[in-house]
């Protein structure tokens, strides 16, 4: 009877639990790519090479990288919180390398496919986006 009882109160816990946020932990970029008047503009690695780093946890999200373009490095950095609802992702930046991105609100499109995280922006108050003129970051989760 107390297996009985201890199986129950773990089934009970087990099923009273936050699911889990797909986005928690630490993803490192693959691939950014920029599309102008539906041609590709710019490309990392390709026209760039370096690194990126982006985590969630919680409501929390931050970013840090380098990259190298003709000779010069330039870091890329920020933060903030975010909120995700579907394939709906809104980021408020609190803190960003580039002072015009403080303080605003950013939406991009989300979309998984099992350890690998595509990211488009800019994106639409209805949630649409320009199929002609946009970016999209690719990113494989950390293990």
């Amino acid at each position: 009877m107390k297996k009985l009882i201890l199986l129950f109160v773990t089934v009970l816990l087990f099923s009273c639990s936050a699911p889990v946020n797909k986005l928690e932990g630490t993803w490192k970029m693959v691939e950014y790519k920029s599309i102008v008047d539906g041609k590709v503009a710019w490309t990392v690695p390709g026209n760039a090479d370096g690194e990126q780093l982006k985590s969630w946890s919680g409501e929390y999200f931050l970013f840090v990288g380098e990259f190298i373009a003709d000779g010069t490095t330039n870091p890329n950095y920020g933060n903030g919180t975010y909120t995700l609802d579907g394939n709906h992702y809104t980021e408020h930046i609190d803190f960003h390398v580039s002072k015009d991105y403080m303080g605003v609100d950013e939406r991009l499109l989300i979309e998984f496919k099992g350890d690998t995280l595509i990211q488009i922006n800019p994106v639409n108050v209805d949630w649409s986006y320009d199929k002609q003129n946009y970016r999209m970051e690719k990113y494989v989760r950390v293990k």
